[in-house]
C-alpha cells in the first residue's frame, strides 16, 4: 500500500485503535511505577527512561489522534459514519453497506471519495 490513498488508510486504521492503543501504554507505564525500596541507581534510571519514552509516544498517539480529528471533521455525515464504522468498529463492506443502506459498489465508490477527500485536506492543512 505505497499509494497516497494506502498511507491514509493505514492512518485511519491507527486512528481507530487509538484509544486501545493509549490504554495498553498506560497500562505498562502503570506496572512502570518505581517500586519501592529501589536502591539500584542503574535500574531505578532504566524505569524513568522507558516510562518517558512510552510517556512520549501516548503524546505522538494522542497528536495524530487529534489531526486526524480534524480531518475527519470536514466529511459529510454519512462520511463520518462510515469512517467509525470502517475503521473504529472494523466492520466489513458488506455491514457497512446493509447499515447505511446502499450497495457493496457504492460503498466502495464511497471510501475512495473520502479518501480522496481526506487526502486533499491534508495537502490543503498547513
Amino acid at each position: 500500500m505505497n499509494s497516497e490513498k494506502g498511507q491514509m488508510k493505514l492512518r485511519l486504521l491507527d486512528w481507530g485503535c487509538t484509544v486501545e492503543r493509549c490504554r495498553r501504554l498506560q497500562e505498562e507505564l502503570r506496572r512502570l511505577e518505581e517500586p519501592e525500596g529501589t536502591e539500584n541507581t542503574f535500574l531505578q534510571e532504566e524505569f524513568k527512561a522507558e516510562r518517558a519514552r512510552l510517556e512520549g509516544r501516548l503524546a505522538e498517539i494522542w497528536r495524530e489522534k487529534k489531526r486526524m480529528d480534524a480531518l475527519l471533521a470536514g466529511l459529510e455525515e454519512n462520511e463520518q459514519e462510515y469512517i467509525r464504522l470502517r475503521f473504529e468498529k472494523g466492520y466489513g463492506i458488506d455491514y457497512i453497506g446493509r447499515r447505511l443502506y446502499i450497495s457493496r459498489a457504492t460503498v466502495f465508490r464511497m471510501q475512495d471519495r473520502i479518501l480522496e477527500k481526506l487526502r486533499q485536506a491534508e495537502i490543503e492543512t498547513p
